[in-house]
């Protein structure tokens, strides 16, 4: 089986985690620093390195199930990646949205008091934010 990536997209960093090879977990396994505009390129090796066949996109919907000025964001973000994937011939990987609602207050009660310096921390929380909108895309599979 091919794996799975899921992204935890922020304004900043882009948290990624990833299944294993039998669909059954999810595990944090990096963030993707935004400000240097390699984010897609990163992300297509990881897609090539790891014979990623989906990437699961968090989309940070409102309580209420609209959205926001943030899943705009995330929303340009997919379409880019969408449109970069298809420039190197990488259009076979699929990419899906899943709700991520509450999934960040979900990350902070994991890692909180795990003793992270701060930037550790805020590193660690975007990758297991992707692991858990991973794990719910998972068990939507059946897995």
């Amino acid at each position: 089986m091919r794996r799975i990536l899921a992204l935890d997209v922020g304004d900043a960093r882009v948290g990624v985690a990833m299944s294993d090879p039998l669909g059954l977990s999810a595990n944090p396994l990096e963030t993707i620093t935004r400000q240097d505009g390699k984010a897609f390129e990163k992300l297509l090796k990881l897609v090539q390195q790891h014979k990623v066949d989906t990437i699961v996109v968090g989309k940070p919907l409102m309580l209420d199930g609209t959205s926001g000025e943030q899943a705009a964001k995330v929303e340009a973000f997919y379409k880019g990646l969408e449109s970069y994937l298809s420039e190197k011939h990488a259009e076979s990987v699929k990419l899906v949205y899943w709700d991520e609602r509450l999934t960040t207050v979900e990350a902070e009660r994991y890692v909180q008091g795990r003793g992270f310096k701060n930037k550790d921390r805020r590193a660690m929380l975007d990758q297991v934010s992707a692991a858990i909108i991973l794990d719910a895309y998972l068990l939507s599979l059946g897995g």
